[in-house]
């Protein structure tokens, strides 16, 4: 206010005294020294100049406060005087110029600020007349070069970088205006603000509408350019408190902020907030904070950074400035970010520390709460990614120095742990719940107490459910109990997991109940494959070559196809004897032992060694690294029991106790093994008194095997067998030989030499060529005579040199080259050579577990074939005829089988025939065609037996017979070859095993891609009853063969069923029904579903006690003649065995009606059974476990009870009509409830 009494007063003056600088300074100090000694401050102005046009020119202008301390000093303030009415209180001003002004405003250490007191002083407080305010305008105002302090001597210095009690501004320009006073309320229109701070934060550019009140401050419209900011705001309003004004800021200072979108930087915001510093990141801010620093709301905040993050929040913070003791609420609506916008970020020039994981999530959604301070807060929300879903209500709270608590729940959807761990084969989606209680003290250091379950987690492409988890865990141990209980799999495990070091460390125990291998996926090719155990372990290692300790298993067993191994005992371990590792395994079938240093992972190097010392032109030397030193051991092997071993892993090997191999092993220098077994029979061949030695020392290698006799193919018995193998410097050599030395009938030798030559086409490398010498060998009927020959053997090739085998008429020949060249021809000539040889190769293949097909090959086949590119699409030409032929168990006679190329047509023309008792069966014709690679065949079958369909419908029919005839074509490529045409059965009939009925077929049957399909086919049972078969036989190539069938006996009781005790025990008999029977067959399965009405012939018979007497049970009250009291009793006794489990499953639902006979025998040894007649509905089921269930109400209207007591007594009782049989599923635990006379 005195710079506006010296506005008003110094023109007057200068006025009367004509305008004279020295008069107006004069005049004006005089003014100033008067207010001086008035606020007991200092009051200057170096100069005064009023000019002409109404300027005034202040200079040198000094306001001091009352600590002497400087309020405001300027070296020039100069302003165009529009409008002066001192008495209406009317002032009007044009421009005003303000250079380089210093302006401190001070608060002492009374908490006193200068700015404030000065006001004070300027009141009146004797004029309580309220007047008319003042009014006072300003066109425009200029600051130029100006300083600004803002210092608080109370209290000590902020914390912040930017420090509030401590601020100097340099480089203060500004530019204002319409400036407007009028009573307490200042408003003025802000064009441009710029200043530094002396700590670096800058204001490039600033711009907004300003009104200043006594309790009010308003910023409107506000724009802020800093350093790396953009400020827009539509309001920054600050509200005084009622009394105390803007004392005391955090506490009574209330804020409304309303932002709009703007660009906030870390590198300016750092300032402010320390945690900030190091950052150089901006984010794009816009929402509302309203309330005091201390209680401060923030609501509609919206973020976003980069290209994918955003976040929308509302806000509450009480306890402002102090961030650790303020209680946070942040209720956050949507958080979506990703790994890519968080590598970018960036602090102190170093990325974040992000784990592995978080690229793999996607896009991260987060939307849930922060409540709490900075160090005890509770999150609770909900974490979408692309691998899945998070749900957390999780407490925080600090323990000591840097240690967290860590309390609540934690559960994820979905969360695709393929996707996570790179393993999307193995690992799918988990869904689980769990509840946490442990510590930590950073992110990847934490440990604590977890429970939980998870509801769902796929491995191996099987969905796990019901596992629950008990235990302590760290990032990297787990110690407690696992559990799961699937329907196909029951798994208790407790014990310890640490993968803390190098070598993780395992204790614990593992009762696997029961596990489903097949629903598992573990093994696919058998739905019967099963595995249980109880396995205790106790080492520690990832692999068997750095593996210490012990791995037990216990009563353990597995199932596959059908068959059961028990491993009652298996022990593994790893330990140090003598200074020395040392292996031993241990099980009911072999023990093994090994002792010295071993690394099996290798051997393989090991052997591809050896390989290039023996043979250096073929095999090139590894780098051998550090390998070939780390094995040098000895080990042993002794064979027990492996019987039940081979047979179930269907090996083909068999080998008698005691059997034993040993050997040793020292790097790539020597290697040493030998064998002893009294006999060996691997896939029909045995061997008897088998012994073994090989011997490797670094540049040769010699094997030696001797038995007493070789049995080959369970046909030639080779006595004093004996072979050997040689090695070394680029030449192989191997011969085998016998001789019956004591009957003189039997004796041969065969010696082969092998080298490795250059390649005949001067290409690099070499080729190995064999020499066959010529021999004798001499049989009980035969001398067959193998000629001179050579082959020779290629990467991709196999060149044989007229490989000739003779006795008398009979004779191979071989001469050729094998390859994938179609330019390369191999020939064969045969003359009358035997086929049933072939019978005792074994089928290759496993055959899903099952025994391989017999083919019952029999013939004599004389003929030649000339093969083009036999290893890729071969071109067969022939000519071939076989006496006798018979296959699969069907006779077929002579039979010709001929192929020929036609050169104009450019495929190959087959053709094929037979002559049975002189008439022909079959005539087969087409071609195949080797650049589309598809056979184009027609057949015509005339009274062509069915015999060979037995072993390939073997899985539910038998004693298959008859012929048929009609046309049929093949055609597709050799690996999807398909049947279409027809066929009519003639007196043709099969046998469904599990039934034991037979039927005739004698009406048409069609063929398509798929299968044999029947369509509304006549059929007859043994009785001449006729039924309706419909559906199909299916098939993939003539492999996989399944059936879906439907057997349709509406018109006439048909026979479905003709069983005996011996085809099972729990339910048999003869049974005419009409209605419909199904059967279905699937891999390694196979159905029956049956609904009928019983009709006359029908008999069965359903055993309540397979194996007690009568004496051990009773079932059937008796009473008085006159009584009418009838007494029912249950039997609890023990269940009978169960027969195993199969793939067959049976449904059988009988409407028995009077015509049918029903036999319950109750002991069959001594003749105790219920026959009777009657009506009822009955359910009989057999499921693949091998549970049998009868379920329903059999009401008897006539039949008698033979009663026999300790098979001494035996008395027939009539059975009254009214009598009820109650089953309700377990034969055993069926009600009867009768009365017997």
């Amino acid at each position: 206010m005195i710079l506006v009494g010296i506005l008003f007063l110094v023109p007057t003056l200068a006025s009367i005294v004509l305008r004279i600088p020295e008069v107006q300074t004069y005049m004006v100090n005089r003014i100033t020294g008067h207010f001086s000694e008035r606020i007991k401050s200092t009051i200057s102005v170096g100069r005064v100049e009023y000019t002409f046009f109404n300027k005034l020119v202040l200079s040198d202008l000094l306001i001091k406060d009352q600590n002497s301390d400087t309020l405001l000093w300027s070296s020039r303030i100069s302003a165009g005087i529009l409008r002066l009415d001192i008495a209406g209180k009317n002032i009007r001003l044009g421009r005003v110029d303000i250079e380089r002004p210093v302006i401190a405003f001070i608060t002492d250490t009374t908490g006193l600020m200068n700015l404030t007191w000065y006001l004070d002083m300027l009141k009146n407080p004797l004029d309580t007349v309220k007047k008319e305010s003042l009014r006072f305008f300003v066109n425009r105002i200029t600051i130029n070069d100006g300083r600004f302090a803002l210092l608080n001597r109370k209290g000590p210095p902020g914390k912040a970088l930017l420090d509030f009690r401590n601020l100097h501004l340099s480089d203060l320009n500004a530019d204002v205006k319409n400036l407007r006073v009028r009573g307490d309320s200042t408003v003025l229109e802000i064009n441009d603000v710029r200043f530094g701070e002396s700590k670096g934060f800058h204001v490039r550019s600033m711009k907004s509408d300003l009104t200043l009140a006594r309790k009010e401050i308003l910023f409107g419209d506000l724009f802020m350019n800093l350093d790396s900011s953009i400020i827009n705001a539509e309001q920054v309003l600050l509200s005084g408190h009622e009394s105390e004004g803007f004392r005391n800021f955090n506490e009574n200072v209330r804020l409304d902020i309303r932002l709009e979108k703007s660009l906030v930087s870390a590198s300016d915001l750092r300032y402010f907030l320390s945690a900030a510093g190091g950052l150089n990141e901006a984010v794009e801010l816009s929402g509302r904070i309203s309330g005091t620093v201390s209680d401060l709301n923030g609501r509609r905040i919206r973020v976003s950074f980069r290209d994918h993050t955003e976040l929308s929040c509302d806000f509450d913070m009480s306890g402002l400035p102090d961030l650790k003791e303020t209680f946070i609420h942040i209720s956050i609506g949507n958080l979506k970010t990703n790994a890519s916008d968080l590598e970018l970020i960036r602090r102190n020039g170093k990325a974040l520390n992000l784990p592995d994981i978080t690229g793999k999530l996607g896009n991260i959604v987060f939307e849930g709460s922060f409540t709490g301070f900075t160090t005890d807060f509770v999150t609770y929300g909900r974490i979408e990614t692309d691998a899945g879903t998070l749900k957390t209500d999780i407490s925080f709270r600090p323990e000591s120095m840097g240690n967290f608590r860590i309390k609540g729940l934690v559960s994820c959807v979905n969360v695709d742990l393929g996707l996570l761990t790179d393993n999307s084969e193995m690992l799918g989606k988990l869904t689980m719940e769990t509840d946490v209680d442990g510590n930590a003290t950073s992110t990847t250091n934490i440990s604590g107490n977890l429970t939980g379950k998870i509801d769902s987690v796929e491995v191996n492409k099987y969905v796990y459910r019901n596992v629950s988890l008990n235990g302590i865990f760290t990032e990297k141990t787990w110690d407690g109990n696992i559990k799961i209980s699937d329907r196909n799999i029951r798994m208790d495990m407790l014990g310890m997991l640490d993968f803390s070091d190098e070598l993780p460390e395992f204790d614990f125990t593992l009762n696997l109940a029961e596990s489903n291998l097949y629903r598992l996926n573990f093994d696919k090719n058998d739905t019967t494959s099963r595995l249980s155990m109880l396995a205790t372990a106790n080492f520690r290692g990832n692999n068997i070559d750095n593996l210490f300790g012990e791995i037990r298993l216990l009563n353990s067993t597995i199932r596959k196809y059908g068959n059961k191994l028990d491993l009652y005992d298996f022990t593994l371990k790893a330990f140090n004897e003598g200074g020395k590792p040392a292996l031993s395994v241990k099980t009911d079938y072999v023990d093994a032992d090994l002792r010295g240093y071993y690394k099996f992972g290798e051997i393989g190097l090991v052997m591809k060694s050896a390989l290039s010392t023996l043979l250096p032109s073929r095999f090139t030397k590894p780098d051998p690294g550090e390998g070939l030193s780390s094995n040098e051991f000895t080990f042993s092997i002794n064979f027990k029991n492996t019987d039940k071993l081979n047979d179930f892993f269907r090996t083909g090997l068999l080998l008698s106790e005691k059997s034993r191999v040993s050997g040793s092993f020292y790097g790539d220098s020597l290697i040493v093994l030998n064998a002893d077994a009294r006999k060996v029979v691997f896939r029909k061949n045995t061997f008897n008194n088998l012994s073994l030695k090989a011997h490797y020392s670094g540049s040769d290698f010699i094997a030696d095997l001797r038995s007493s006799s070789l049995l080959v193919l369970g046909r030639a018995d080779l006595k004093e067998f004996r072979s050997g193998f040689e090695a070394g410097n680029d030449k192989l050599s191997f011969d085998f030989g016998w001789n019956d030395r004591k009957n003189n009938t039997s004796r041969g030798a065969f010696v082969s030499r092998g080298s490795f030559i250059p390649r005949e086409d001067g290409r690099n490398g070499s080729c190995l060529l064999i020499d066959i010498d010529s021999t004798d060998i001499i049989t009980s009927k035969n001398t067959w005579t193998v000629r001179k020959s050579s082959i020779v053997v290629d990467s991709g090739s196999t060149k044989i040199k007229r490989f000739i085998v003779s006795s008398g008429v009979h004779s191979f020949f071989a001469d050729g080259t094998i390859s994938s060249n179609p330019a390369d021809t191999f020939r064969l000539l045969v003359n009358r050579i035997d086929l049933s040889p072939l019978n005792n190769h074994p089928n290759p293949g496993s055959n899903n577990g099952k025994e391989p097909m017999a083919l019952n090959i029999k013939g004599v086949v004389d003929g030649n074939a000339v093969i083009s590119g036999a290893l890729k699409d071969p071109l067969i030409q022939s000519d071939i005829s076989i006496d006798g032929f018979s296959i699969l168990s069907g006779d077929y006679g002579d039979v010709s089988v001929r192929s020929r190329w036609n050169s104009v047509r450019k495929v190959a023309d087959l053709s094929a025939s037979n002559n049975l008792n002189g008439k022909r069966n079959f005539d087969v014709s087409g071609f195949y065609d080797p650049g589309n690679k598809q056979f184009m065949i027609d057949g015509i079958a005339s009274n062509l037996p069915v015999d060979a369909l037995n072993p390939l419908l073997s899985f539910f029919a038998s004693g298959i017979r008859g012929t048929v005839s009609g046309k049929v074509k093949v055609n597709g490529t050799p690996g999807e070859l398909y049947l279409t045409g027809a066929i009519m059965p003639e007196n043709t009939s099969l046998r469904i095993d599990y039934l034991q009925t037979r039927y005739s077929i004698n009406d048409s049957i069609r063929f398509d891609r798929r299968g044999i399909r029947f369509r509304n086919t006549r059929i007859t049972d043994e009785k001449g009853n006729n039924a309706i078969l419909s559906g199909a036989v299916y098939h993939k190539s003539f492999k996989d063969f399944t059936v879906d069938l439907t057997i349709n006996m509406d018109k006439d009781a048909c026979l479905v069923l003709n069983t005996r005790q011996s085809d099972n025990e729990l339910f048999y008999g003869t049974a005419y029904a009409s209605g419909v029977t199904t059967i279905k067959s699937g891999p390694n399965s196979l159905s029956f579903d049956i609904s009928a009405k019983t009709g006359k012939g029908t008999s069965f018979f359903i055993p309540l006690n397979t194996g007690m007497s009568v004496s051990e049970s009773s079932f059937v009250s008796f009473i008085n003649h006159d009584s009418a009291m009838m007494a029912k009793e249950r039997s609890h006794q023990e269940a009978a065995v169960k027969p195993g489990k199969s793939s067959l499953e049976l449904s059988f639902d009988l409407d028995v009606t009077p015509d049918a006979e029903v036999q319950l025998l109750i002991d069959p040894k001594a003749g105790d059974v219920i026959r009777g007649k009657g009506a009822g509905k009955l359910n009989i089921s057999l499921n693949k476990n091998g549970d049998f269930r009868i379920y329903g109400d059999y009401i008897i209207e006539e039949g008698d009870y033979l009663f026999t007591l300790k098979n001494i007594l035996n008395k027939k009782f009539e059975v009254e009509k009214g009598g009820k049989i109650t089953f309700s599923g377990d034969i055993e635990n069926s009600e009867i409830d009768l009365t017997a006379k």
